[in-house]
């Protein structure tokens, strides 16, 4: 009833739908419920918290350096923001990663949401700690080497992520000033660093390759709460944090104390890493560019005496020359007429080649790009400027922010001789040794001066590899594919499907910056080659060789009740029909916070066994068979699921039952496919 009525609401607003909920709330739901119905549901045109949002973006964009916000505090546990967080989280491949009470987002209902609220409210919610685990680094020997990922409590992420929506709409607008961070942004990947970098490092020769040294480890806490304070006058926002980053850390049963840094593996720390970081691109925007206009003064950029007169002696005799050539006639004296359009043609020659301006005095420029603790600098200069820009980054971040660079890894590279390295792409200046070309122009062959040298980007392969290595597709210790054990359990179409889609993603990660080359044949052989070991392991055929004379060459394998085969796409199929990703796409306002109707209605719904209302919970179907046993393949089964579509409201009663194998009644896939199909889910 209480949902039949919400939905007559929704689908034709009207004054007795509106009444009929406004009596059926005030007569029997929670004031939480009240709240959230009457703020929320019924004013579907604006609510309240968007508007809200919607004002700080906006108050953001027109004043970034002055704009001083309060009041956010109470935005964050405003029900809609709770619940949007939640939704968030759901469909997140890590919402099933269990914190310290063993609990996952599995059985979460709103009446959590609802504990949840008065605690934030009545402030008296604390963090949990963070549960920590150990994940390989590319690269590197694990466990010698390796990377740690905080697992917080389900409540704890729920909190996390509703900061960092609210912090998200104020400091968007500020990180897009600089527009020189692309890591961990809505809308941004590394696609939009390299084309940050692609059409503007020509002509240039060096680079600064940056490595904070424990970056995310080495957060100072006083440091980043003074920060956001200059911004964002809180003090319980402020404490909020503080409660999060200071909960501690659980390894191994061993309680360790988090001082500094922010754990990589919450949904708040990217944020907060690049609020931190944020002052750094700041410094090199204002401080490091001023003393590049600095070097680039006027009375460093005199003409160069010797040469401009040599150039105003040419500018001379071409006006001489062509004087002659006029009164000279070809017809009749066609061998004089032909000496003096080579001296013609010489003169210009030389002109094009003599520079205006003093080599050394040139005009000095810097790009610079970040993604995450990831950044480089390039600039045009001598080789000492590139050495001095270090130097002042280093003790710049020393000083302000308590980080260091790593030594071994900060590299100054001669990009025009050497490969530098970011995001996976060997970056390159192709030197130009001809300062003159023939071009065509309007049916005539003239000669123009060459530009400067272009940027080249190509596959980092040896990062690359390595990458490979970590995820075991390449042999731990010897430069060979290896089959993965943990998808020998998989059918062999699927096998096929998830080899499939590693390699066209590579392709297309690396499409839109070069053109597809015998580069990357390296990641295609070892992925194709792991795939034939991962199947000949499945069957025992002991080599790959033989998995390759089973299913042939390409890997075909028709999948059942499907017409059309799986294989792995061959190399020059993948270079003639190149992966379409196109950044002409239509794009929402990245502050825009939409109305998940699905999670919303499955939290306040009834149960889909019993359609009991009381105590409904969230239960996550862990895999969807199809109606004759056999695994969906399409769309989440190349990611293997998609959690956001695997979850089904029970009441606590029907769900202890499925979680102890009690329950016998209709199939949990049936009743998932039945909720599809309901209107509530196109909402």
């Amino acid at each position: 009833m209480k949902l039949q009525l919400i939905l007559n609401y929704l689908k034709k607003p009207g004054t007795e739908e509106l009444n009929n909920i406004i009596k059926l709330v005030n007569k029997k739901e929670s004031a939480f419920f009240k709240k959230y119905v009457l703020t929320q549901l019924v004013d579907n045109k604006g609510f309240l918290p968007l508007k809200q949002l919607n004002r700080l973006k906006t108050a953001s964009i027109r004043n970034q350096d002055s704009q001083i916000f309060s009041g956010i505090y109470r935005i964050i546990y405003h029900p809609h923001i709770l619940i949007t967080a939640y939704s968030n989280i759901s469909k997140n491949k890590g919402a099933l990663a269990k914190g310290i009470d063993k609990r996952t987002i599995d059985r979460f209902s709103i009446r959590q949401i609802e504990i949840l609220h008065s605690q934030l409210k009545d402030k008296s919610y604390l963090a949990q700690p963070i549960r920590r685990v150990w994940v390989p680094k590319p690269g590197k020997p694990f466990p010698e080497v390796r990377r740690p990922l905080a697992v917080p409590t389900t409540t704890d992420k729920i909190v996390q992520e509703a900061t960092r929506i609210v912090l998200e709409a104020i400091y968007e607008p500020i990180f897009e000033k600089t527009n020189s961070n692309f890591g961990f942004r809505p809308h941004k990947s590394p696609y939009h660093a390299i084309d940050h970098l692609k059409y503007n490092i020509n002509g240039f020769n060096y680079a600064i390759e940056g490595d904070i040294k424990g970056a995310y480890d080495n957060v100072d806490h006083d440091t980043l709460y003074h920060i956001i304070s200059r911004t964002i006058k809180d003090r319980d926002l402020i404490k909020l944090i503080d409660n999060m980053l200071k909960s501690g850390i659980m390894d191994n049963d061993n309680k360790q104390h988090s001082l500094t840094g922010v754990q990589q593996g919450s949904s708040l720390s990217p944020l907060l890493f690049n609020i931190y970081l944020n002052e750094l691109d700041k410094y090199i925007a204002k401080d490091i560019n001023r003393l590049i206009r600095t070097i680039n003064n006027k009375q460093n950029r005199t003409k160069n005496g010797t040469q401009h007169n040599a150039k105003g002696r040419i500018r001379y005799q071409l006006r001489k020359i062509r004087k002659q050539i006029d009164t000279t006639d070809s017809s009749t004296n066609p061998q004089e007429y032909k000496i003096l359009r080579l001296q013609e043609r010489n003169l210009i020659k030389e002109q094009l080649e003599t520079p205006t301006i003093i080599p050394q005095s040139k005009l000095v420029k810097t790009r610079y790009c970040r993604y995450a603790d990831d950044w480089v600098l390039f600039t045009d200069g001598p080789r000492t400027l590139p050495i001095l820009l270090k130097n002042k980054i280093e003790s710049w971040l020393k000083t302000y922010l308590h980080l260091q660079l790593s030594q071994e890894k900060t590299l100054i590279t001669d990009v025009t001789k050497t490969w530098a390295k970011f995001l996976g792409f060997a970056i390159k200046i192709q030197k130009k040794h001809k300062r003159i070309k023939k071009r065509r122009y309007q049916n005539k062959t003239v000669l123009t001066r060459t530009g400067v040298g272009n940027a080249i980007f190509t596959v980092d392969v040896e990062r690359l590899v390595n990458r490979l290595r970590t995820k075991r597709f390449i042999h731990p210790t010897r430069l060979k594919p290896y089959h993965k054990p943990e998808w020998t359990v998989f059918e062999d179409h699927r096998i096929i499907t998830l080899y499939r889609s590693v390699i066209l993603g590579i392709f297309n990660y690396y499409k839109d910056s070069i053109n597809i080359n015998n580069e990357i044949y390296t990641a295609y052989y070892f992925l194709k080659a792991s795939c034939a070991c991962t199947l000949a392991s499945k069957y025992k055929l002991i080599t790959m060789k033989k998995a390759f004379s089973k299913y042939g060459p390409n890997l075909k394998v028709l999948p059942p009740h499907s017409k059309r085969a799986v294989e792995i796409p061959t190399f020059k199929t993948l270079k003639e029909n190149q992966i379409s990703r196109s950044h002409k796409t239509n794009r929402r306002d990245p502050l825009e916070i939409t109305t998940n109707w699905r999670t919303r209605f499955k939290l306040l719904s009834y149960c889909c066994i019993c359609s009991s209302t009381e105590n409904v919970e969230m239960h996550h179907i862990k895999r969807l068979r199809g109606p004759t046993g056999e695994n969906i393949t399409k769309g989440f089964d190349r990611v293997l699921g998609a959690i956001n579509r695997k979850q089904i409201p029970v009441c606590g009663e029907c769900h202890n039952k499925i979680h102890k194998g009690e329950y016998d009644q209709k199939s949990l896939n049936q009743i998932f496919k039945e909720i599809q199909n309901q209107q509530i889910l196109s909402l």
